[in-house]
């Protein structure tokens, strides 16, 4: 006599990948983490694409401000030996017959030592021309104890605009990806309902 009745077994279809869809509709909520990652973690590795482009103004060699730059169709970074936070010191570009433009303050301030000398970023220039030389002077007219450097800075603008490519590209599918489910999960949730 047996035991115990006939045994039936069950047998579960394969698991759906995250997101995965019947035709073109969205099967799980898991698409609204999978929005989330790619937004938040696209722009943060465009961020940080963005940042290194820092790092290429500080691995340029920094020569006086006061001799003339090759610097056509390149970033131009401004240095000085002595910050003075506590004075607006503003920087233009000078020499002979050349035009005088402003330069952007740099938004953040990092340092780089080369041949014994503390050089600190202070002022950026997205594109210089040849025979390009600096002038920066305090506002308030004192005596400038500090020295002035400048380095052409090869790929930098090209780099900022790749990491804010990414950066923006990834919020824009994200969000994308996240309307999308949205909308798809309850225009089934409303035909189930309706069934």
């Amino acid at each position: 006599m047996p035991l115990a009745g006939p045994v039936t077994a069950s047998v579960a279809g394969p698991r759906r990948a995250l997101c995965q869809s019947d035709g073109v509709r969205p099967s799980s909520a898991w698409c609204y983490v999978a929005a989330l990652v790619v937004a938040f973690g696209g722009y943060m590795v465009g961020i940080a694409t963005a940042g290194s482009a820092w790092n290429l103004a500080l691995d340029s060699t920094v020569q006086p401000a006061t001799t003339a730059l090759a610097a056509k169709d390149r970033t131009v970074a401004v240095f000085t030996d002595i910050p003075q936070a506590d004075r607006d010191v503003s920087c233009r570009t000078g020499g002979t017959d050349k035009p005088r433009r402003a330069i952007r303050e740099s938004r953040i301030s990092p340092s780089t030592t080369q041949d014994g000398t503390t050089w600190t970023l202070i002022a950026v220039l997205p594109s210089g021309f040849d025979d390009l030389k600096v002038v920066c002077t305090p506002k308030d007219k004192r005596a400038d104890p500090a020295s002035y450097g400048i380095a052409a800075v090869d790929g930098f603008s090209s780099r900022v605009n790749l990491g804010n490519g990414i950066a923006w590209l990834s919020v824009a599918v994200g969000v994308a990806l996240g309307v999308w489910t949205f909308v798809t999960r309850r225009r089934i949730n409303q035909a189930a309902a309706h069934a």
